[in-house]
C-alpha cells in the first residue's frame, strides 16, 4: 500500500470545502454521498482489534478554473461522537485543507457511463505541517450533472503524521485506543455534483 501522508489529513480528518469569493463552484461535494473509510488497527497485548471508521459529510467544491479546496474538521470522524462530552470541545474547527489544481477537461470529456483515472498533485496543509503527494483518483461521469470520484489505489496513512494533528493522542488514548498499526488503510468515494 502506498504511505500517503498526505491522506493522514484526510483522517485527520473530515471534508468541508471553502473557495475564494472570486471563484464560482463549476462542481459541488454532495455531503450526503460523500465519505472516506478508514481501517484502524489498535496493536493491544491481548491480540489486534480491527475497526472500520468513516470520514463523513465530506462536502466543497471545485471552481471553473478546476481549483479544488477542501478543509477538514476533527468531527467528521464517526469516532468523534463516542468521546465523553468533557472532551468534546477538542473535536472542533478545521484540522486540515487540502487543494489540488483539477483539469476541467476531465470532467467535460467524459460521456454518462464513461471513467478516467488521473494521478492528482495535492497538498495538504494544517497549522504546523504542508505535503505535497500524488494520489491515483478514478472519475464516473453517472449523469448529466452527477461524478463519482473515489481512490484507484490503494492509500494507506503513516499513523506517525497522524499523532502530529492537534489533540489526536489525547482523544484516541479518551477512545481506548493502545497503540495504532503503523499504517492505516482509506479509501475516498464521493459524489460531485456539477452547478
Amino acid at each position: 500500500m502506498r504511505r500517503n501522508g498526505l491522506v493522514a489529513g484526510l483522517l485527520g480528518i473530515g471534508f468541508s470545502l471553502a473557495f475564494s469569493a472570486h471563484a464560482e463552484a463549476a462542481w459541488r461535494f454532495d455531503p450526503m454521498h460523500s465519505y472516506i473509510d478508514a481501517t484502524l488497527t489498535d496493536q493491544r497485548t491481548s491480540g489486534d482489534v480491527v475497526q472500520q471508521h468513516r470520514v463523513e459529510r465530506l462536502a466543497g467544491t471545485i471552481d471553473e478554473q478546476g481549483q479544488l479546496t477542501l478543509p477538514l474538521a476533527l468531527d467528521q470522524l464517526d469516532l468523534i461522537s463516542q468521546l465523553p462530552s468533557w472532551l468534546s470541545g477538542l473535536a472542533t474547527g478545521q484540522v486540515a485543507t487540502i487543494t489540488a489544481q483539477v483539469d476541467p477537461g476531465w470532467f467535460n470529456a467524459l460521456g454518462i457511463g464513461e471513467s478516467a483515472t488521473r494521478r492528482l498533485p495535492l497538498t495538504i496543509q494544517g497549522e504546523r505541517f504542508t505535503r505535497h503527494e500524488e494520489v491515483a483518483l478514478a472519475l464516473t461521469r453517472v449523469g448529466e450533472t452527477e461524478y463519482r470520484v473515489r481512490t484507484a489505489e490503494p492509500v494507506s496513512i503513516d499513523t506517525r503524521e497522524l499523532m502530529q494533528l492537534d489533540n489526536a493522542q489525547t482523544i484516541l488514548a479518551a477512545l481506548g485506543f493502545q497503540r495504532l498499526s503503523d499504517t492505516i488503510p482509506i479509501s475516498f468515494d464521493a459524489r460531485l455534483l456539477s452547478d
